[in-house]
């Protein structure tokens, strides 16, 4: 099996990324955007100023 490299792009100005036990949650405007397994990204990448949580 091999293994991919898979990267996390946030583009939206308002996202706030947070960690809800093995998940990744992008929050936007009081909202959940998406979730995505912790255990699939390699790479995020924020191309605006944004928040995370210290998780």
């Amino acid at each position: 099996m091999r293994k991919l490299l898979n990267s996390l792009y946030i583009l939206e100005e308002t996202a706030y990324l947070t960690l809800d036990g093995e998940n990744i949650v992008c929050r936007a405007e009081d909202s959940e955007r998406f979730r995505v397994p912790f255990t699939n990204i390699e790479d995020i990448y924020i191309f605006s100023y944004s928040g995370c949580s210290p998780a």
